[in-house]
């Protein structure tokens, strides 16, 4: 595939400062692999491009991966540092190289996605002369566990022209605990795009595909194989709601990690091999979410998911746990929390979704209205781009 170019500025003469042009923004991820937070500025990144604006994204940790692949198709530059793969002697040249990619390429605004990038990019874009850097924080259990980065978020999140966080209660725990400023702190909520996640009928098969019977219920989820999620959980939950449940369910995991091979052996001494489809990363969770009868997730440490919010708007009934800002999403009426790390109260919301279609419906129909009514993306990227000051236009 051919890489997306990006323009180098130049100047013109002696004309350079009197021109104007519109704001260079720069959406910094941790890694091009399927994530949250990756997800998130992959689709911010393409929403301001489709807008006319000036845009390009760059990974520190990975070389490329599915979420560059997207971008580069959609018109957008993708550049990585891959300090993956370096040696330690190499990763010394890293703030050079990103020092010398920034002024190069004259980028106004940085638009950093959690605290712990930014400690590594932030002085380098200060050196080049970008305006106005914001970072995006996506969950504050990190900050809870780890003194060293409550000392980064404090530093950092006062140094960045602005903080966005996704959800209030994190606001607070900026404001509070890390000593934030309050007036660089700022809400935007995490969305979903509409247009992309609905219900409907898939335009795959993935009950042909897995040979399931059209009886069979699909409990899906979609994520990355980390600790924070608590596969383990979930996976003792699906084997405790298998047997007893009155109609026959799958569990269909999408995605990839470090805990993948992990949670399979698991799932073989659960004896739920033969229920529990692992598919690794897909392009087409969208079309995925239409083929699922609810959603399921274990997670022992969150934010606000971006894959909750998907599954919502494709009318699915949630099962989820109370952790991060899920209680801000997920009520009653649109699908069922229980603690975290308690597979058997887990597993009893899951019987009780699995054999009752007409709560499915319900739950899924309740779902759909919060998501369409409150949780738009062209808001959230309306709401960014006022942020990032990106309608102010720059000396060429």
């Amino acid at each position: 595939m051919t890489q997306a170019s990006f323009p180098v500025i130049t100047d013109q003469g002696g004309q350079a400062e009197s021109q104007k042009r519109p704001a260079r923004v720069l959406e910094v991820l941790y890694s091009y692999r399927m994530g949250g937070s990756e997800i998130l500025a992959s689709r911010l990144a393409k929403a301001l491009h489709n807008r006319g604006h000036d845009v390009a994204t760059c990974s520190l940790h990975t070389e490329k991966g599915v979420i560059s692949e997207d971008l580069e198709e959609a018109g957008i530059y993708c550049k990585s540092f891959d300090l993956e793969h370096r040696s330690r002697f190499l990763k010394l040249f890293f703030p050079f190289q990103l020092y010398w990619f920034l002024k190069r390429n004259r980028f106004d605004v940085m638009h950093v996605h959690h605290i712990f990038v930014l400690r590594h990019c932030y002085w380098a874009a200060r050196l080049a002369g970008v305006r106005h850097i914001v970072v995006t924080e996506h969950s504050d259990h990190e900050f809870r566990e780890h003194a060293g980065l409550r000392r980064d978020g404090h530093r950092l999140g006062n140094l960045a022209d602005e903080v966005t966080v996704i959800h209030n209660g994190m606001g607070d725990y900026f404001r509070k605990e890390l000593s934030v400023a309050g007036d660089k702190i700022r809400l935007v909520c995490n969305s979903v795009d509409t247009q992309t996640f609905y219900p409907g009928t898939p335009d795959s098969n993935l009950r042909k595909e897995l040979q399931l019977s059209p009886e069979c219920v699909i409990c899906g989820w979609v994520g990355r194989f980390h600790e924070a999620k608590d596969i383990g959980t979930l996976l003792e939950a699906f084997s405790l709601a298998v047997a007893p449940a009155i109609n026959p369910s799958a569990l269909v995991m999408v995605g990839d990690g470090a805990e993948k091979e992990s949670a399979m052996r698991h799932a073989e001494r659960l004896g739920i091999a033969d229920n529990v489809f692992f598919l690794g990363e897909r392009k087409d969770i969208p079309d995925l979410m239409r083929s699922f009868d609810l959603y399921v997730s274990s997670s022992k440490k969150e934010g606000v998911p971006l894959v909750l919010l998907e599954a919502m708007a494709t009318g699915l009934a949630c099962v989820v746990t109370d952790v991060g800002g899920v209680a801000d999403i997920v009520t009653e009426s649109t699908g069922i929390m229980v603690p975290p790390q308690r597979p058997d109260l887990l597993a009893s919301a899951l019987r009780a979704v699995v054999d009752n279609p007409d709560k499915r419906q319900r739950l899924g129909a309740s779902a759909l209205a919060r998501v369409q009514q409150e949780y738009r993306f062209d808001t959230m990227v309306d709401r960014f781009t006022q942020v990032l000051k990106l309608d102010e236009s720059c000396h060429a």
